[in-house]
């Protein structure tokens, strides 16, 4: 679930990002938004793992388990 306190940014991920993968990354940037809450916005949070995640694939040859290293 996305918080609802953020904006919806356009995310820059991949093309062949899998909804799976999207899913696990919308529910990181919820847990480390929650847990950084007061030092970053929401919205940054999200925007960082969504960036970190769309330069990591951008290069990544295997990309089976890469949204499970965003938290």
């Amino acid at each position: 679930m996305r918080n609802e306190t953020a904006a919806s940014p356009e995310h820059p991920v991949p093309g062949d990002a899998s909804t799976l993968d999207l899913h696990i990354l919308e529910r990181e940037a919820v847990r480390l938004a929650d847990r950084y809450r007061g030092t970053f916005a929401p919205i940054m949070v999200e925007w960082f793992v969504f960036e970190s995640y769309a330069a990591l694939a951008g290069d990544a040859q295997l990309r089976d388990y890469l949204a499970a290293t965003a938290g």
